[in-house]
């Protein structure tokens, strides 16, 4: 429901693009989520999303959502960066914990759910920035263009 709000028509053309096109926006959500939060390259966070790439269960941590929250909040490591609503509103929220429920809505079981929620957690992770997510999407899936 959040991306009602954000991009109604994308809504709408990731729900056309059929169950093969909605896996492949989740996982570029998802991967579009990790790195804008610089997550990417965390070494034990690359084996969850090269499996999230092939079709795989996530490994541990992932396996168990609480054990990765855990993990990601006992490394320090992770960076700390702080962005806006998509709304702009100047609330501030970690960035990497935006990012993190990307990974698991692009590795659920229903495509059109996987990719609305992936794309949401992305847009989220972008914060105000969001359009720009939008934009990258429609450029990069010439099935979510207008």
């Amino acid at each position: 429901m959040g991306l009602v709000e954000l991009d109604r028509e994308l809504i709408d053309r990731v729900e056309a693009a059929g169950a093969a096109g909605q896996w492949i926006v989740a996982r570029w959500a998802a991967r579009r989520a990790f790195a804008e939060a610089g997550l990417s390259d965390v070494d034990w966070i690359v084996p969850a999303l090269e499996a999230l790439d092939r079709g795989d269960e996530l490994p541990a941590p992932f396996d168990d959502e609480q054990r990765a929250w855990d993990r990601f909040f006992a490394d320090r490591r992770i960076p700390h960066t702080f962005v806006d609503t998509t709304d702009g509103r100047p609330d501030e929220f970690l960035q990497q914990a935006m990012a993190i429920p990307a990974l698991f809505a692009a590795a659920g079981t229903d495509p059109l759910r996987a990719a609305l929620d992936a794309l949401f957690a992305a847009a989220a992770t972008y914060g105000s920035a969001c359009p720009r997510l939008f934009a990258e999407a429609r450029r990069q899936f010439p099935m979510l263009q207008r």
